[in-house]
């Protein structure tokens, strides 16, 4: 039984490492996309005027570049936001485990005051 405990441990923790690894690899993405948005930005600037308006020449072009941008940044925050869901699951998991062990821990000495007080009681 102890045996079949340790394999769920090892099971758990070799989860928690795949896991982690996982969102190394896509922590690599996030700058790429965030390039992307740069480089969104600043072919919509070249349509703008001092002030920070867009100039009425090529209306069209600056639309769709507006349109490019906004998909741009719509798709790097929900991309974010997954990463940062994936990192609070793994951190719960860590949390609860660890919530296990001191559960375990907290019974246990229960246990030892309890027979602490039965002895004395003798």
């Amino acid at each position: 039984m102890v045996r079949h405990k340790k394999n769920e441990e090892e099971y758990a923790d070799e989860k928690r490492i795949i896991a982690i690894g996982d969102v190394h690899k896509k922590l690599v993405h996030v700058k790429s996309r965030q390039d992307r948005v740069n480089e969104a930005l600043e072919a919509l600037q070249c349509y703008t005027d001092k002030g920070g308006t867009l100039s009425l020449k090529n209306k069209a072009k600056s639309l769709a570049l507006y349109q490019t941008l906004l998909k741009a940044c719509e798709s790097e925050g929900e991309y974010i936001r997954r990463l940062l869901c994936d990192i609070e699951r793994i951190r719960k998991s860590d949390y609860k485990t660890k919530m296990k062990t001191h559960l375990k821990r907290h019974v246990l000495m229960q246990l030892i005051n309890l027979q602490v007080r039965s002895s004395l009681a003798v």
